[in-house]
């Protein structure tokens, strides 16, 4: 029995400082691992989230249409349909805000790219991928589905009015920022500051001047 146990005291004076040591480092890296990738995780989520400068200012499609028909009066606005659940006319329910809730929530395209507008235009003319009455915004809070008049008065517009229409919304969604235009203004100044250097005439040497340069 004194033996073994002098066999254990040795055993354990090697191998246990080292398994010690070994726990140790192992809980240090886990820790470092755990809170060092966490932190990474919950930063690229910031990075993609709403609070994000580039979604940060993301506003309704009621407020983008407002704003559409400021600078486009003559497209209709089709608002006379009633809530299933009030039973009154919401007046903010307009043919451009569905087209919007359309194309950024029943078919999830940018807002930011004219393509992409201009193929939710082709659904609705009939070019492009096939609308469903029981999927348009509205179909569930209105009495009425305003699919049919939708898409027969996007129909009716013309193409100068469909052009002017993708236009306005992508000027709205991605609007052009005062840095990009100074950007563009510094540019001009250079440009204009390189070519006129360019066209300027070289310095031809007077007469004589070769004698200022002998003994």
């Amino acid at each position: 029995m004194i033996r073994f146990f002098k066999r254990f005291s040795c055993f354990s004076g090697l191998f246990l400082p080292k398994l010690v040591y070994g726990a140790i480092a192992l809980t240090t890296f886990l820790m470092v691992y755990f809170f060092h990738g966490q932190g990474l995780t919950l930063q690229g989520i910031e990075n993609l989230s709403w609070n994000n400068p580039v979604y940060a200012q993301r506003i309704s499609p009621e407020t983008i249409a407002l704003q559409v028909y400021e600078k486009i009066p003559e497209i209709p606005k089709n608002n006379q349909y009633t809530s299933v659940n009030s039973g009154q006319i919401i007046p903010e329910h307009t043919l451009i805000s569905r087209l919007i809730r359309y194309h950024e929530y029943i078919k999830s395209r940018p807002v930011i790219f004219r393509l992409d507008w201009k193929l939710t235009l082709a659904d609705y003319l009939g070019y492009n991928e096939t609308m469903r009455e029981e999927r348009y915004p509205g179909f569930s809070t209105l009495t009425e589905n305003p699919f049919t008049e939708d898409v027969r008065l996007i129909r009716s517009l013309s193409r100068k009015q469909r052009n002017q229409l993708v236009d306005v919304l992508v000027s709205i969604y991605q609007p052009t920022t005062p840095e990009s235009e100074e950007s563009s203004d510094d540019s001009n100044p250079a440009e204009n500051n390189s070519s006129d250097n360019n066209n300027t005439s070289p310095i031809l040497p007077r007469r004589g001047g070769a004698n200022l340069l002998m003994p």
